[in-house]
């Protein structure tokens, strides 16, 4: 009997191979900078970009957004401000800003060519602007210190002890004469130190260092 054709064992059995799947995604060679840029531009913040090896990876569903956002770079990487995230902070907050299209990557912000120089005349306002962004949280935690040191001798608040000047009871009319001349000092020199942040001889202070520096108060003797 003729020996049988023998069938290489790897050929055995092999299944077809399947079909490869198209991929849910588009990818964009890009450099890490702009990769950075576009991520961080307000318009892609909710698309969970990831980058790999040089390539921006998209959704299809957001890819055409970002491909119009990688044709736009040049517009919004057109001016680059090396500039801490503070300093941001109180340029954005000012109104000639709102609804500007910037964006802040690794210490760097990107200006769109229509705002660059109204953001180089506010960089020349920085101190201006730090003391502005600042004030209503020093002013919250001045008032609080007013009124907590007014509470600390039973009265409502500040206000409250204040209110018992000329009071027929010497007692309280004396602590509210005292205590509306410090509120006085408190404020004079509160106002004072942020005339320097503005003028950018002073640099803003913590508000626990703020209010630690404030003038004391000292209050009449027990008749």
């Amino acid at each position: 009997m003729a020996d049988e054709e023998q069938i290489p064992e790897e050929e055995i059995w092999q299944p077809d191979p399947l079909p490869e799947e198209e991929p849910d995604y588009e990818e964009f060679e890009l450099s890490a900078e702009d990769a950075r840029a576009v991520k961080a531009h307000p318009e892609a913040s909710e698309f969970g970009l990831p980058y790999i090896d040089g390539k921006l990876r998209a959704r299809l569903d957001v890819a055409d957004a970002v491909r119009d956002l990688i044709d736009r770079l040049p517009e919004y990487r057109k001016h680059r401000i090396a500039i801490g995230l503070e300093d941001v902070c109180a340029l954005t907050s000012h109104p000639s800003l709102a609804g500007a299209d910037l964006a802040y990557v690794d210490g760097v912000l990107l200006v769109p060519p229509e705002h660059v120089d109204q953001v180089e005349l506010l960089m020349g306002r920085l101190g201006e602007l730090r003391a502005a962004a600042a004030q209503p949280q020093f002013r919250q935690a001045i008032q609080a210190h007013i009124d907590g040191l007014a509470q600390s001798r039973n009265y409502n608040d500040g206000g409250s002890l204040a209110g018992y000047r000329g009071s027929s009871v010497p007692a309280w009319a004396a602590e509210a004469e005292v205590f509306c001349t410090w509120r006085d000092n408190v404020w004079v020199y509160a106002y004072a130190e942020m005339d320097k942040v503005r003028a950018g001889t002073r640099e803003i202070p913590t508000i626990d260092a703020f209010i630690a520096e404030l003038p004391a108060i000292v209050w009449p003797e027990p008749a």
